[in-house]
């Protein structure tokens, strides 16, 4: 996994200008890709203009012909020498693209699963540093790229390297055997296979770092039925569900309940572990399946919603995206592992409510949340607190990871700085309004924030009206303008 000869998809290299200059970017590893390329603005930035060939280059576009240019860089430890094709990439996620070429010349092999454990030098003044440990998934690299965009320093750390050492004075979080440095927001997240160590890397630096996932969260979020339990608590509505003690105790449950119902393991992710029974023969077939297996299951009421769901991403005490999840015909899923498509949604002011709770009740101020809308109003089928962004992110258009990587830095700074104070009346003071006025009427200039047709007012808005949820109020209507008050 760490081997100086092997990349992964995405590298942090240091690229040499004429100058002695230099500067750290994120390359992308494309082995199609017979010829590296480098961006052309960039490539001037650092004085790297002087044309030494051309090459005819073929792209979803067409066949162009681009110039090329000898470029120095530092990739892995090695300093390397190679000829790319100068190309427009502003518009592209990556300034430079690593091809076959150079993997050939310098013997390097790819690793899909392998990320950069050092990120470029932050875009961001801030003077915080971050990390997120994670299995390196297309939506971590996302998450701590964007991440980079506002702390001072972001390292991303992959989890199958870490180890914890304990003893009965404090215990130590080592990284590829060295202890891994304090840092001030702490990201972590990973599949259920490794929630004992995801608790236990959270539970040791908890009080250290700002730390999105309560260290409880990981065993009860990753294990569908405490997950059922602790909402039930909270009377957050979930589909009816049964567990049993031993193979009879289950065969007597679904000799007795309405069909069709629906079996899943308590542990899993992606929609893996989910089966459907249209009958007791068939959950009795299963039921044998697992029993042979020794595999525990949960049985579970299906709300019919024609193979549709809802995914919303929570960060705190917002909703940053939503999405309606279709399955693919003839399979009950709608998870976009398991081949769902997503659309853009908007959820109704109780589903939201619902969604905002869960990630309360759960304790987990980054987390997706899973509903249904079903006859008797949406419920909560669970909850996932490594919610992958790549179905969301395409559904709705927006930059996902990029609304979390804020969220994470803005909830650091209130932390670290002592930002507890209440908000409404932090930035009336930034706008030269006294804290004793705070519930006087002020104007405020902001910006309007849509939601598909929907109007969302600032945060400051409702904490200075003081509305409760679900409290009746009257809204009067006038072209370019409007007044709500309570009734």
């Amino acid at each position: 996994m760490d081997n100086p000869h092997t990349l992964g998809l995405i590298e942090t290299i240091k690229l040499l200008g004429n100058k002695n200059q230099s500067k750290e970017v994120l390359a992308k590893i494309d082995t199609g890709a017979s010829m590296s390329s480098i961006d052309i603005k960039l490539a001037d930035s650092l004085g790297l203009n002087e044309i030494v060939g051309t090459k005819k280059v073929k792209s979803a576009s067409g066949t162009s012909l681009r110039p090329v240019i000898n470029v120095s860089l530092i990739l892995k430890g090695k300093e390397i020498i190679s000829k790319m094709t100068l190309a427009e990439r502003s518009h592209m996620k990556y300034p430079i693209l690593i091809g076959s070429d150079i993997m050939k010349d310098y013997s390097f092999k790819v690793n899909p699963k392998q990320t950069p454990s050092k990120l470029p030098k932050s875009n961001g003044n801030s003077k915080y540093s971050a990390a997120l440990i994670s299995l390196g998934s297309v939506s971590s690299m996302w998450t701590s790229e964007e991440m980079n965009n506002y702390f001072g320093e972001v390292d991303n750390l992959d989890v199958r390297f870490i180890e914890i050492k304990l003893d009965s004075t404090h215990p130590e979080i080592l990284y590829k055997g060295e202890k891994i440095k304090n840092y001030d927001c702490v990201y972590v997240k990973g599949s259920f296979r490794f929630a004992q160590l995801l608790e236990s890397i959270t539970r040791s630096l908890y009080k250290e770092s700002y730390m999105p996932i309560h260290p409880s969260s990981f065993d009860i979020v990753h294990d569908k039925l405490s997950t059922h339990l602790i909402l039930q608590e909270e009377n957050i509505p979930m589909p009816t569900t049964y567990f049993a003690s031993s193979p009879n105790a289950a065969e007597a449950i679904l000799k007795k309940i309405n069909y069709p119902v629906i079996l899943k393991f308590p542990k899993g992710t992606q929609g893996k572990g989910v089966m459907y029974a249209d009958s007791y023969i068939t959950a009795k077939t299963i039921l044998d399946a697992l029993t042979s297996l020794k595999q525990p299951f949960i049985i579970q009421e299906f709300i019919d919603t024609k193979g549709e769901d809802i995914r919303v991403i929570v960060c705190g005490d917002k909703i940053v995206a939503s999405m309606k999840r279709k399955s693919v015909q003839g399979d009950i899923r709608s998870n976009i592992h398991a081949g769902g498509a997503g659309i853009s949604f908007t959820p109704d002011p109780k589903m939201a409510a619902i969604a905002l709770k869960t990630a309360k009740v759960l304790k987990a101020d980054v987390v997706g949340v899973d509903l249904l809308e079903s006859r008797k109003g949406p419920i909560v089928i669970e909850a996932n607190i490594s919610p992958g962004l790549q179905g969301i992110t395409k559904a709705t258009n927006l930059n996902v990871a990029k609304k979390i990587a804020k969220f994470l830095y803005e909830k650091t700074l209130e932390i670290k700085e002592g930002k507890n104070e209440n908000a409404a009346t932090k930035i009336l003071e930034e706008m030269g309004v006294k804290s004793t006025e705070a519930k006087d009427k002020h104007e405020i200039v902001t910006n309007i924030e849509l939601r598909g047709q929907r109007i969302i007012l600032p945060k400051i808005v409702t904490e200075m009206c003081e509305f409760k949820e679900d409290e009746e109020v009257v809204i009067k209507v006038d072209k370019g303008k409007f007044l709500v008050k309570k009734f």
